[in-house]
């Protein structure tokens, strides 16, 4: 009768421990899904910050490529940028942004007290949504060039968030 009652009490705990084994396998294999599903959907996304830094000169009609995010779209960003400018603070230089070859100006916004014209002046804008590629053209029918003894230095600024579109251009 001891006997029974030990192999019983031992067939118990097997299938107790056998219960809780499974449900921990269960819930390792359940965390392991949910995290992998999170990866997947950081994999879709980008948020990147980029500071260019400005040299040599630009030529009239000239572009810079600053930025090209193919295989993602622009959801949303911005754009500062601080280069040499008109006496009166006129833009010399312009931000293109799109879908390359298709490419336009965004909108910058001058601001006044950071801009020492025409040394150097700065402006900020915002990056529509759909775009992939970002350049720096030059505007004006003059060389601009990226040095000059009065200046900190001159660059560009980007932060761009983006999701995955499945495609290369």
């Amino acid at each position: 009768m001891t006997k029974t009652i030990l192999f019983g009490i031992i067939v118990a705990t097997v299938m107790i421990l056998g219960v809780f084994a499974a449900s921990q396998n269960q819930a390792v294999s359940q965390e392991m899904e949910e995290e992998s599903e999170l990866a997947q959907e950081l994999g879709k996304h980008l948020v990147d910050t980029e500071t260019i830094s400005l040299t040599g000169r630009l030529q009239p009609g000239d572009f810079k490529l600053l930025m090209d995010i193919t295989g993602y779209t622009s959801e949303s960003g911005h754009v500062a940028m601080k280069v040499p400018c008109g006496s009166e603070g006129e833009q010399l230089l312009a931000i293109v942004a799109g879908v390359a070859p298709d490419v336009a100006p965004i909108d910058m916004d001058y601001v006044a007290p950071l801009s020492n014209p025409p040394s150097s002046c700065v402006y900020h804008g915002e990056i529509p949504e759909g775009i992939t590629d970002i350049a720096l053209i030059n505007i004006s029918d003059v060389t601009v060039p990226f040095y000059t003894m009065s200046s900190a230095g001159y660059s560009v600024t980007i932060t761009i968030h983006g999701e995955a579109n499945g495609e290369h251009m």
